[in-house]
C-alpha cells in the first residue's frame, strides 16, 4: 500500500506546474533541513497566506580574497 501511495504521489506531482513543483521541492528542503533556510510567514487583510523560504548563507570562511 506505501508503494501505491508513493507512485500516486508521484505521479501527482509530476502532473504540478514546474513553479509548483519547485516550490513545493523548497518546502520539503526546509522541513528536512530547517536551519539551512529561514521562513516569513505573512498574513493578508484578504486572508491571502504566503510562506517565503530564504536560503542561508553559510558561515564565511577566514580567507577573503
Amino acid at each position: 500500500m506505501t508503494l501505491a501511495l508513493s507512485d500516486t504521489m508521484l505521479n501527482s506531482i509530476a502532473l504540478l506546474p514546474s513553479v509548483t513543483r519547485l516550490r513545493l521541492l523548497a518546502f520539503l528542503h526546509f522541513v528536512d533541513e530547517p536551519k539551512s533556510l529561514a521562513a516569513e510567514l505573512n498574513f493578508a487583510d484578504s486572508g491571502d497566506l504566503r510562506l517565503t523560504l530564504i536560503a542561508r548563507q553559510p558561515a564565511e570562511s577566514g580567507n577573503k580574497h
